[in-house]
């Protein structure tokens, strides 16, 4: 293959010529996404045999680091509920949790718990964010941001 043969891309009505193969442009632009040398597949089909096969493996990978993200919070959460005198469930769910954690630490900010309290409620807000962010999914940007802030004012005792 010569490299003038190599370099000729004709993109004509969302098709693309490749090697005498024609590949949509949306199939293009996923081999691409998903780091496939296009000039490697042999037809429409195979491209996006291909293309499953990365997606799925993706997802794979994204539901591993999920399951992950989740099994360190929980452990993060019960030695939180540990230090403050809780049990945690291991059938409870983050919202059961999270809302049992927040009861107890309110009452530890009426019961001269002290220094402790700011850095038990810095650590919950800490949690809490990584729930919204990392667990739940939370779009919500400004959400975070504003755990974020208050995490911030507990640190400095505002």
């Amino acid at each position: 293959m010569s490299s003038v043969e190599a370099v000729s891309s004709i993109i004509i009505g969302g098709y693309s010529n490749i090697n005498n193969k024609t590949l949509s442009k949306d199939t293009l632009d996923k081999l691409e996404k998903y780091g496939i040398d296009a000039s490697s597949v042999s037809s429409e089909y195979e491209a996006k045999k291909l293309i499953e096969k990365a997606e799925k493996e993706k997802s794979a990978a994204e539901q591993e680091k999920n399951n992950s993200n989740q099994d360190d919070l929980y452990s993060r959460l019960k030695n939180l509920a540990q230090k403050i005198g809780i049990t945690i469930n291991q059938s409870e769910n983050f919202e059961t949790i999270f809302s049992k954690l927040s009861k107890k630490i309110d009452d530890l900010k009426g019961n001269g718990y002290g220094s402790n309290y700011n850095a038990v409620k810095s650590e919950y807000e800490t949690l809490k964010l990584l729930y919204n962010t990392e667990i739940k999914g939370g779009s919500s940007l400004l959400s975070a941001l504003d755990i974020l802030g208050k995490t911030n004012k507990i640190g400095i005792g505002l």
